[in-house]
């Protein structure tokens, strides 16, 4: 949760300042377009301006790591559902 708050904090702090740098006609408009521009490119390839202001002020340590991974396929427990039928079931 504090986590949350602080990143909150921290994305309108970033706009507050873009919006007041770009207020500054006409070079505080062009400086906040070049800044909005790279952030635009950097979070196409991953790379947020945000995420590295946060992490250059705050850490978040991992507690546990879920992984779900698709091991195996058991085809004869879906053909036992579709027909009712098991492995040494007599037809008479």
């Amino acid at each position: 949760m504090v986590a949350g708050i602080f990143i909150g904090v921290i994305a309108i702090i970033y706009g507050v300042l873009l919006v007041a740098l770009g207020s500054a006609f006409p070079v505080g408009t062009i400086i906040a377009a070049i800044i909005g521009v790279i952030d635009l490119i950097l979070s196409i390839f991953g790379i947020g301006f945000m995420d590295w202001v946060i992490k250059a002020f705050y850490s978040v340590d991992e507690r546990s790591k879920v992984d779900l991974v698709f091991e195996a396929h058991h085809r004869q427990f879906m053909t036992m559902i579709k027909t009712g039928l098991m492995q040494g079931t007599e037809l008479n």
